[in-house]
């Protein structure tokens, strides 16, 4: 019947299609493609319908989020349904969504149909194909030569987009202290608490994320959710026979010595005194990190490692305070692993900052900090929290946002030009036409 022949033939390319996804890898072997559902099945034929859901994976087995895939293929006349297609629980288990991150994902702002999919690393959802009567062999094997040479791309950069706002001359001045400084020289590792600290040309702080720990060939940084032995290792500036280097140490470890860039160095070194002198070391970096670790990982360097480069983050604790009042969870500032901590501002006046000058320097907000699970982590030991999630307290009060998107703490600043943040310092800030803070 015409039935079973169009059935027929919709199958017979959702096969052909299948097995060509599944047949594709990366050049380290990787597959491209983790296919759900009963494809593989011996009786695929009475248990697959012509429907494909999956997710594209990277070299290093990294879900490709379906958001850039749906992008990509509609500008080619690719129509994808992505997400979940209306089936939270087939979701979860294809996914391996616990309960946890299923909250978690609510938390941070994440609803049926917008385009959040990525919480805390990993999916919400997958990309589906459908093939039916009017498919052909050339539709095919479009999508497979689109679907191969998409994934050949990579990952792009996206730079952080300048934003000036208009400053309100009308509205007061608010002024606060600078009460606590925190670089963070090796991404997901404790901080170094100075009382001074240089400002890098690119507007962040001088060597703050300036190196990352990755899992050997891995494409993207460890952090301390996913790895919290991160939290074990201490690093400091040290004098090593009349060299500046950084330090890292944990116990048990011994230590491992990071050599400065240049333009750091020469920077530190005009404002840096009295340093401890280094301890002997017999390590080669790779090998101390994986040791402490306890797997083959690199330490890479260079650009900044920040999930904002070149910005430092300002927290206030004025509202950290605030937030506390309404949410009754403790709100430590450690774990927002903030840059610069400051005092006596009106609670969330920095939602509507246009201007700031701490000391003479002078900075540019450039929004608000979206927060993410890593606030459930605490920095000191690498422990998640197992009841009052801080993060999910912020998703419910939603303190001083607008209730829209992932919940928001701290404002991201950049310097526009040198100059040295010391603890201690007056900052006074202006806020922007329309603003209702402050």
């Amino acid at each position: 019947s015409p039935m079973v022949v169009m059935a027929a033939h919709a199958q017979a390319v959702t096969r052909s299609v299948y097995q060509a996804m599944t047949a594709m890898h990366h050049g380290n072997g990787t597959p491209l493609v983790k296919v759900f559902g009963n494809h593989a099945s011996s009786n695929w034929r009475q248990s697959q319908g012509p429907t494909i859901a999956f997710v594209v994976l990277d070299a290093d087995g990294i879900v490709v989020p379906y958001t850039r895939i749906a992008k990509a293929a509609r500008e080619q006349s690719i129509i994808l349904r992505v997400g979940c297609m209306c089936n939270p629980g087939a979701c979860q288990r294809f996914l391996g969504i616990d309960d946890l991150q299923l909250r978690e994902n609510y938390a941070a702002g994440k609803v049926c149909s917008d385009d959040n999919d990525t919480v805390n690393g990993k999916p919400t959802g997958g990309i589906r194909i459908s093939f039916g009567r009017m498919s052909t062999w050339s539709d095919a094997r479009r999508w497979l030569r689109f679907l191969k040479g998409y994934v050949d791309h990579g990952e792009v950069t996206v730079a952080l987009p300048r934003v000036v706002l208009p400053v309100d001359a009308s509205a007061p001045e608010v002024e606060g202290t600078i009460t606590g400084l925190a670089v963070f020289p090796v991404k997901g590792c404790r901080a170094m608490r100075p009382q001074a600290w240089p400002l890098a040309e690119d507007g962040g702080l001088v060597l703050d994320r300036h190196w990352a720990v990755y899992k050997t060939a891995g494409r993207f940084p460890l952090n301390l959710k996913g790895c919290p032995a991160l939290a074990k290792i201490t690093v400091d500036l040290r004098d090593a026979a009349g060299s500046l280097v950084l330090e890292a140490s944990a116990v048990g470890f011994g230590v491992v010595h990071l050599p400065l860039p240049d333009p750091a160095a020469a920077s530190l070194v005009k404002h840096i005194h009295q340093l401890s002198p280094a301890q002997a070391t017999g390590f080669a970096v790779d090998e101390w990190f994986s040791n402490v670790l306890g797997m083959p990982v690199t330490v890479k360097g260079g650009s900044s490692q920040a999930n904002a480069p070149n910005t430092m983050l300002c927290v206030s604790h004025q509202s950290l305070l605030r937030t506390e009042e309404v949410t009754g969870v403790q709100m430590p500032m450690p774990r927002f692993r903030a840059n610069v901590e400051v005092a006596d501002f009106p609670a969330f006046s920095e939602i509507g900052w246009a201007r700031v000058m701490a000391g003479e320097v002078a900075l540019e907000p450039r929004g608000m900090c979206a927060r993410c699970p890593a606030v459930d982590v605490d920095s000191a030991t690498g422990q998640r929290t197992e009841c009052q999630s801080i993060l999910a307290a912020l998703a419910t009060a939603r303190p001083g946002g607008d209730g829209r998107g992932p919940p928001k703490m701290g404002v991201l600043l950049r310097g526009t030009g040198p100059g040295l943040l010391r603890v201690g310092e007056q900052v006074i800030a202006q806020a922007a036409q329309g603003s209702p803070a402050g």
